[in-house]
């Protein structure tokens, strides 16, 4: 991304690294409920915290991005170099879904919990479609991991899994309702009651999301040591990665929340959401005029 002429300034870094560190922070752990991980990145991260700096953030998404993906893949120098072009290419190439995003920002409403179901359709389809091209840049440089790398990266996700199994249901019901406050302000009780009645269902999801990611993990195994091209083994990593992913999004509960939450909300959560989804349409009109 091209730089402004105060980038480095030591003043703006400091306050540059630190807004995007607090803000990864917050995306760690973050309940089933309302995560999307790598859209967050645009849009999520900039509300999990008031920090001042938002344009910074958006300006600097390809960084967080990065992040993202060498936190998991141990890529070499090289490598690094050339994922921060493709970086660039996939955050330019998303800015059409976030021009289509804004229209359907507008028709929003929180009259009923039937109006909110297509809305949500659409999102989910977003979602689907950065995702699904997320998932073919990931595939990109999985193929490029070397046997020690490899070896790495699996350690990497049998790591994550085991953060992701050690969460009590509590810490996981905490950060649901927190990342709920964010958009609506403080919940109810009736509204945290309806957190706490699906501990339940979401206590089963863990055991068999940690079951599908460890299958997926031995999946990525047998492609990436397989004798297959490269542009095959990209072409089955994404495939088998897409089809996980569908599996998950047909058991999400997150709708069927989001329909019991709307008779519940009080005038000032209305309002506090709406202020919301208007920082939303800012930060994605700053992401679309920005320069990759």
């Amino acid at each position: 991304m091209q730089k402004p002429s105060n980038f480095d300034n030591p003043w703006t870094k400091k306050i540059r690294y630190s807004c995007i560190r607090y803000k990864v922070a917050a995306l760690k752990g973050r309940g089933t409920i309302l995560r999307m991980r790598f859209l967050s990145l645009i849009l999520i991260l900039t509300l999990f915290v008031a920090c001042a700096a938002k344009e910074l953030v958006v300006r600097n998404a390809d960084t967080m991005l990065e992040y993202q993906v060498t936190k998991r893949l141990p890529l070499t120098s090289h490598q690094k170099n050339e994922l921060q072009k493709d970086v660039d290419l996939f955050l330019n190439q998303e800015k059409k879904i976030a021009e289509e995003m804004l229209p359907v920002i507008d028709q929003i409403k929180l009259g009923s919990s039937e109006e909110v179901k297509p809305i949500y359709k659409k999102f989910e389809s977003f979602y689907r479609k950065i995702s699904s091209d997320f998932s073919t840049l990931m595939a990109r440089y999985m193929v490029k991991l070397n046997e020690k790398q490899q070896k790495e990266f699996f350690e990497n996700m049998k790591d994550e899994n085991e953060r992701y199994a050690s969460k009590t249901q509590k810490e996981r019901r905490e950060d649901a309702e927190e990342a709920l406050e964010k958009f609506i302000g403080k919940l109810s009780e009736t509204q945290s009651g309806v957190i706490r009645s699906y501990d339940q269902f979401f206590r089963k999801q863990l055991r068999t999301r940690l079951t599908r990611r460890v299958a997926l993990h031995e999946k990525f195994k047998t492609v990436m040591s397989s004798g297959s091209s490269s542009a095959e083994k990209e072409k089955e990593l994404h495939r088998i990665y897409i089809a996980h992913q569908e599996v998950n999004f047909s058991e999400s509960k997150t709708l069927e929340i989001i329909q019991k939450f709307i008779p519940t909300l009080s005038a000032e959560q209305k309002d506090m959401f709406r202020e919301k989804t208007r920082e939303v349409k800012e930060i994605l009109r700053y992401f679309i005029q920005s320069t990759y």
